[in-house]
């Protein structure tokens, strides 16, 4: 059921992104590429077509994917999903295991792993932390501090 609705919610971002975000929007620019993510045994599986200035997404297999992304199963998946917003290895970590299969042209996923990936999360990958500050930055004092 995880697997399913981060599919289903991600979907719904990207669609909204290629809506309301111009920066998403001149990524999607001369691009047509139809992804394909699911489990191995194909019981849970989402497509994601990418189109200038647009984002369909459907349930289901498809035929003639550009890219087909395939986790051992959805509990697997789920996990590693949600890894990849701390750890982007852990990708290449479950490919390495052969948890995780591609299949198609690898340069699809490396575009949405750089460039789709980071609009995903309002706010970028620090959503569930507080911010912290660069080091060798200062905490600026106040004038009654001196």
């Amino acid at each position: 059921m995880g697997f399913w609705l981060i599919m289903l919610f991600v979907s719904l971002r990207l669609r909204w992104l290629a809506w309301r975000n111009p920066v998403f929007r001149r990524a999607l620019q001369r691009r047509n590429t139809l992804m394909l993510w699911r489990t191995h045994d194909g019981r849970i599986a989402r497509w994601f077509h990418f189109t200038e200035n647009r984002v369909r997404s459907g349930p289901g297999l498809r035929d003639r994917c550009h890219v087909t992304v395939s986790f051992h199963d959805a509990e697997y998946g789920t996990a590693t999903l949600i890894q990849l917003l701390k750890n982007q290895r852990v990708f290449v970590t479950g490919m390495r295991q052969r948890k995780i299969r591609l299949s198609g042209n690898p340069k699809g996923l490396i575009w949405f792993m750089n460039v789709v990936a980071g609009h995903l999360i309002p706010g970028g990958v620090q959503l569930w932390r507080k911010p912290s500050r660069p080091q060798g930055t200062v905490k600026p004092r106040r004038r009654d501090q001196g």
